[in-house]
């Protein structure tokens, strides 16, 4: 049997914000719209989750994806250059508005 080791972390990282706002997996089950057991299989590693499942799970356990998938969160000022890079494009209009 392959071992995942990132699958296994990012289950791992989910289970402990999950228990550390008192969720339980039926709670983020039904708002992820996936049964019980499917997260139960994606916190041990067993199931991999998808981009939609990921999103959805950042919000609900309120950490970004970079932090689910990753373990570290985007800092302020990765923030900043992001937001710098996507503000690239905009008209002056937009960017006053910003």
């Amino acid at each position: 049997m392959n071992i995942d080791h990132d699958r296994i972390a990012v289950g791992r990282r989910i289970k402990e914000s999950r228990t550390y706002l008192g969720l339980s997996q039926e709670e983020v089950a039904t708002n992820l719209g996936i049964p019980r057991s499917a997260v139960s299989l994606i916190e041990t590693g067993q199931r991999g989750i998808e981009a939609e499942e990921l999103n959805k799970l950042s919000s609900i356990l309120g950490r970004s994806v970079e932090f689910i998938t990753k373990g570290k969160e985007i800092t302020q000022s990765e923030s900043v250059s992001l937001l710098a890079r996507a503000a690239e494009g905009l008209s002056v209009s937009d960017v006053e508005e910003l």
